[in-house]
């Protein structure tokens, strides 16, 4: 169905992580990449992870790591 680049577990809340890299904003931010149609589709996935591991009840929440260059950002409850 897809792939989701990281899951991690921190403070009792599952967060979905999606990793952008760009060289350079020619096209716009790594984030802008994360589309509503992407964004869709990473819930989807999210909810499966959940639903299989019995953790359908469990806060979740997706962030974006944006990689521009030498610069990382790290944008929390992206979508």
């Amino acid at each position: 169905m897809g792939e989701i680049d990281v899951i991690a577990f921190k403070g009792g809340v599952w967060v979905f992580v999606e990793v952008k890299t760009r060289e350079d904003n020619a096209f716009g931010s790594p984030a802008e990449a994360v589309t509503p149609r992407k964004q869709n589709k990473y819930r989807l996935v999210a909810e499966q992870f959940m639903n299989g591991g019995d953790l359908y009840d469990e806060p979740m929440r997706f962030d974006v790591i944006e990689v521009l260059g030498d610069d990382i950002n790290h944008i929390e409850n992206a979508f």
